[in-house]
């Protein structure tokens, strides 16, 4: 998970999977050590935390290619300010930066309750050749099974909106030889 904040849902997936491997990822160092002690806790051997920003810290994972079945990226802040969009994950080459770490038919899940937050992803997805999105029918399956991060739970309390989007990896992506040409089917 990306943006692990509090590890509501990174603690909650470790709990459900004993024996699959969890990374959770945060910036906030008080943040980290708190899911760190609640893992000890809850005797959460297979979570791990990771401290900083993941496009920084994922590659040094990646030496021996893509290790990851699922990439969770839930509420991600939106940066509204224009001059702090740098800062949003989902910008042009994000995708690329992920595909790297996911396996061939692996998922990249996203939530969250920004609307154009979302159509920029979508616009991303719609334009990156590495990825192809689930249909909505399979993804809200999903998205419905997982744990609700502290987030979620105070949309939901709310009734207000929120959106999700799966991903897959494509094993051998058709691009493109040149930006103007289709890709074969």
């Amino acid at each position: 998970e990306i943006g692990s904040a509090r590890g509501t849902f990174a603690l909650a997936m470790a709990a459900r999977h004993l024996t699959d491997l969890f990374l959770a990822s945060e910036v906030r160092g008080a943040h980290c050590k708190s899911i760190v002690s609640k893992r000890g806790r809850r005797n959460l051997e297979s979570l791990h935390v990771m401290l900083g920003d993941v496009r920084l810290q994922l590659p040094g994972l990646l030496s021996a290619g893509p290790i990851m079945d699922e990439i969770y990226i839930l509420f991600p802040d939106p940066w509204w300010k224009k001059k702090h969009w740098k800062r949003r994950l989902f910008q042009p080459g994000f995708l690329e930066f992920l595909a790297h770490a996911l396996k061939p038919g692996g998922a990249l899940i996203l939530k969250t309750d920004v609307e154009p937050y979302r159509e920029e992803v979508e616009r991303l997805g719609n334009e990156c050749a590495l990825f192809q999105r689930w249909p909505k029918e399979r993804a809200q399956a999903f998205l419905d099974d997982m744990p609700h991060t502290r987030r979620e739970k105070e949309l939901t309390e709310a009734n207000l909106g929120i959106y999700g989007l799966i991903y897959e990896r494509l094993d051998n992506p058709t691009v493109p030889s040149s930006p103007n040409q289709e890709p074969e089917k």
